[in-house]
């Protein structure tokens, strides 16, 4: 029997370096990713926050983390005692916004692995009515290998369960520090990812727009309870996927899979590897976000969220 291999040769090389005056930084490349949204505020979030950063690191290498982001924005080596802190102060008091980014690179560098929470107290409903809370798991593009892919199931699965989600999707990624060189890094990422169609851009503003609906759909694409039941529940949503897609029941909902290899969607090999993650997309239609993205060209501004419709 034939196994199935993922062919991300194309993005392998795929990073950006800056050079500043104090060096060179790698401030975006490419990567896996597991984002999950969440319909809590950060306060009342804090325990499953603090339960899924431990997840991350007993699931990476050990000491692969070597930064960690400063509440006055500077990154400073990772310590675990650093870390605590922070997640104690999750569950102090409501906050306006907080942040927590880890990051296996050296101070201000994208590495290999990385954790990052965004959360906010949820109050500013007037304004953003469908926001929602969001922990992002970085990982190496090898992840995604047959041998290890396995395991990253596992990984989403347990991760899933850990704390009621309102969607999730997982896959292949453009990955960066969010909270530094972020413009640099959103335009060069704009400029790749309409080659790599099936990559995600890791946009972290789709926080404003994420509850209750669907912001992307990728090689795991996951649905909460209530959107589950807004797309008819689990038999209509099954009939309306071929068979080489698979559901896995979850917790908190469901992981739809969208065939046994990641897809990338390389325009320039055609990206016939996305016929099932179309499917996936016209499923989720009528639940996706509708937003623009705050970077990039107007075009791309305009067509990433629609680009598999």
């Amino acid at each position: 029997m034939t196994v199935a291999t993922s062919d991300h040769s194309a993005l392998d090389a795929l990073q950006f370096h800056l050079k500043a005056r104090n060096g060179e930084y790698c401030v975006a490349r490419t990567g896996v990713t597991l984002v999950l949204y969440f319909g809590k505020s950060t306060r009342d979030l804090a325990p499953s926050v603090s339960k899924l950063v431990a997840l991350y690191l007993a699931a990476i290498p050990e000491d692969s983390i070597r930064s960690i982001l400063s509440t006055t924005g500077v990154w400073r080596d990772f310590t675990k005692a650093g870390l605590a802190s922070r997640l104690r102060k999750l569950a102090a008091e409501d906050v306006d916004f907080v942040s927590i980014d880890l990051s296996s690179g050296e101070p201000g560098n994208v590495g290999e692995y990385g954790f990052h929470f965004f959360g906010t107290d949820l109050s500013n409903f007037e304004v953003w009515p469908r926001e929602a809370c969001s922990c992002v798991f970085e990982f190496p593009l090898a992840m995604l290998n047959a041998d290890q892919r396995g395991r990253f199931e596992q990984f989403i699965a347990t991760a899933a369960d850990v704390e009621p989600f309102e969607s999730g999707y997982a896959g292949y990624a453009f990955k960066h520090l969010f909270m530094t060189w972020r413009d640099e890094a959103h335009e060069w990422i704009a400029q790749k990812a309409q080659r790599f169609i099936g990559v995600d851009i890791s946009y972290d503003s789709f926080n404003e727009a994420a509850r209750r609906r669907v912001v992307n759909v990728s090689w795991i694409t996951l649905l909460g309870h209530p959107l589950i039941k807004e797309l008819g529940g689990d038999e209509q949503i099954r009939s309306q996927l071929s068979p080489e897609i698979r559901l896995q029941s979850l917790a908190s909902g469901i992981a739809i899979i969208a065939g046994d290899v990641p897809p990338i969607g390389d325009v320039n090999r055609g990206a016939q590897d996305l016929q099932l993650l179309k499917e996936v997309a016209a499923l989720t239609r009528p639940v996706r976000i509708s937003m623009e993205i705050g970077f990039g060209s107007e075009s791309f501004r305009r067509n990433w969220l629609s680009r598999l419709d």
